[in-house]
C-alpha cells in the first residue's frame, strides 16, 4: 500500500509540475495565450479540486470572441464550486449568459435549476429539470443527475418520482440486443 500511494504522489506532483508550466506559459504569451490552453488549464484545476485556480484561468478568456456556451458553464461551474456549491450571482450572470447562447446547454439549465433551488423556487427547478429531459433527443450521461434531482426536489415538493426509462426507454430493455436487433 505504502509503494502505491508513492505512485500516486509522483503522479500528482508530475501533474501539478506540468500544470504550472502550462500556467506560465500561457502568461508568458504576448497574445494572452491560446483559448484552448487556458480551457485545459482551467479543467486540469477542476480535477485537482483547486477551483478558485480553474475559475481565473476560465475568466482569461471568457470574454473572447471565441467564448462559447460551453465556456461560460465551465466558468460558472468553477465559481460554485469555490464556494462549495453556492451560486453566486456572478455565477448566475455567467448562466444566464451561456443559456442565451443555449438554452439547451445541459450544464446551464443544471446550475440554473440549482439556483432556482437555493432560492426557495423547489417546483420552478424541478420543471426547468424536467423541460430538459423531455426536450432531449436521445439518451445522454447528464439525464442521470437530471433524474437524481427531479427526484430528490420532488421529495420536497410532493411529486411522484420519475424514472430514467421514460427518458431513454433503451435502458429498460436490459444489456445486448434482443432477438429482433440481431435479426
Amino acid at each position: 500500500p505504502f509503494a502505491a500511494r508513492s505512485e500516486e504522489q509522483e503522479a500528482a506532483a508530475e501533474v501539478a509540475g506540468l500544470t504550472a508550466q502550462l500556467k506560465a506559459r500561457l502568461e508568458d504569451d504576448e497574445n494572452g495565450g491560446p483559448t484552448e490552453g487556458w480551457v485545459l488549464l482551467g479543467q486540469t484545476y477542476m480535477g485537482m479540486g483547486r477551483f478558485a485556480d480553474a475559475a481565473d484561468a476560465f475568466a482569461k478568456v471568457v470574454e473572447r470572441d471565441d467564448a462559447d456556451t460551453s465556456l461560460l458553464s465551465r466558468y460558472a461551474e468553477a465559481l460554485i464550486a469555490a464556494e462549495n456549491g453556492i451560486v453566486t450571482p456572478q455565477a448566475e450572470r455567467l448562466i444566464e449568459k451561456a443559456l442565451e447562447l443555449d438554452p439547451t446547454n445541459p450544464a446551464a439549465v443544471f446550475y440554473k435549476a440549482q439556483s432556482l433551488e437555493q432560492g426557495g423556487a423547489l417546483i420552478a427547478a424541478r420543471s426547468l429539470l424536467l423541460e430538459r429531459l423531455d426536450s432531449a433527443d436521445g439518451f445522454y450521461p447528464w439525464m442521470e443527475v437530471f433524474v437524481a434531482s427531479v427526484n430528490r426536489l420532488g421529495e420536497q415538493t410532493g411529486d411522484a418520482p420519475i424514472d430514467l426509462t421514460a427518458f431513454a426507454p433503451m435502458l429498460s430493455r436490459g444489456r445486448g440486443p434482443n432477438a429482433a436487433d440481431v435479426a
